[in-house]
């Protein structure tokens, strides 16, 4: 696979793209089940192996997960409780 050129810029126009076609998709998930389901049509029309398209879904799907930790924030971790609790009654 090649670099990937992404960017802001490049997400916010493909957000406008499918936002032009279904309002819905102002919504981050919306939009997302829109390009998976875009690229699951994509490989749909590959003259491969129905065995390879899928395991190459798969590996899609690997890498999705890396870009995603790879950008997203890091949860906080939890906070330490404090104060005194008494039971009611």
């Amino acid at each position: 696979m090649s670099q990937l050129a992404l960017s802001p810029e490049l997400l916010q126009k493909l957000q406008a793209l499918l936002i032009s076609q279904d309002e819905h998709a102002r919504h981050p998930e919306v939009a997302a089940q829109y390009l998976s389901a875009s690229v699951a049509l994509l490989l749909a029309g590959v003259d491969a192996p129905r065995a390879e398209r899928i395991e190459f879904l798969k590996q899609l799907g690997e890498f999705s997960l890396h870009v995603f930790d790879d950008v997203a924030p890091p949860e906080s971790p939890p906070q330490d409780a404090f104060g005194i609790w008494t039971p009611k009654g």
